[in-house]
């Protein structure tokens, strides 16, 4: 019996986060630039206003542009550096440490829903399977958005709105 219990807490718990997500009151982890309210489930631009400008002007410069690659050697040329949260290092005191830009973290900024203010919930999905060696492993892979559990358009404030984003991701 204690196996049911066990299985039936988890259920319990899972459809508890799950409704939360449906909200868009769980605190998932945001992109830099985005911050969690400390007093409620809201989302907002991050106070610092050298992150919200490095942010703003990539999608700025991808509007004019064109193209990711264009993006990062324009923040190259401009000698910009991109805000990283990093855990475990010794960063300045809002926890922000500036770095180089490279291709693949601007390629990372602009696809992310949450900077055209959506709230998004179960955008990567999980397949099982045994590997070679006969082991369980465990694959993630990104879900089409007609997939994704929960989208909440205009649920906070974005650095784009939502036709915006949808035509950079169809470009």
């Amino acid at each position: 019996m204690s196996e049911a219990e066990l299985h039936i807490l988890r259920a319990r718990l899972d459809g508890g986060l799950r409704n939360k997500a449906a909200r868009g009151e769980l605190r998932i982890g945001l992109p830099i630039g985005l911050v969690w309210s400390d007093t409620d489930p809201q989302i907002l631009k991050h106070p610092n206003e050298a992150v919200r400008g490095v942010i703003a002007a990539i999608f700025e410069q991808f509007a004019a542009r064109g193209s990711v690659r264009a993006v990062w050697l324009w923040l190259r040329d401009q000698g910009l550096k991109l805000p990283l949260i990093r855990s475990g290092y010794v960063a300045a005191a809002d926890g922000i440490v500036w770095v180089d830009p490279t291709y693949h973290a601007v390629h990372n900024i602009l696809p992310h829903p949450a900077y055209a203010g959506a709230y998004t919930f179960g955008r990567t999905g999980q397949h099982r399977y045994v590997g070679s060696d006969g082991a369980p492993r465990v694959r993630r892979k990104v879900l089409p958005r007609n997939e994704w559990e929960v989208c909440i358009t205009d649920h906070h404030e974005g650095f784009i709105d939502w036709d915006t984003y949808l035509a950079n991701q169809a470009r």
